[in-house]
């Protein structure tokens, strides 16, 4: 009698329901908007050290009918000193 109370204990206490799925992982920022700096940098026509170059700086450029920086990367950008040089491994 005692193994059948502490088998239903047992049941009860473990869950019915399948656990929650996780959330989907949150790309990292930093490295989806420096992939985009990368990018615009590589395409920027000024002859000169671009390493300097705040990322901030290619907001609202164009390249063939396309924004180099999307809206997200646009606006975490402004608030940052980051440059083509720090995005660069």
């Amino acid at each position: 009698m005692r193994g059948w109370v502490l088998g239903a204990l047992l049941l009860l206490g473990c869950p019915s329901s399948s656990p929650a799925p996780e959330e989907a992982a949150t790309p990292d920022l930093g490295a989806v908007c420096c992939a985009q700096c990368e990018t615009a940098a590589s395409q920027d026509p000024q002859a000169m050290d671009l390493t300097l170059v705040p990322c901030r700086s290619y907001a609202g450029r164009v390249v063939n009918g396309s924004p180099v920086l999307d809206a997200t990367c646009t606006t975490w950008f402004a608030t940052r000193d980051d440059t083509v040089g720090a995005c660069v491994p």
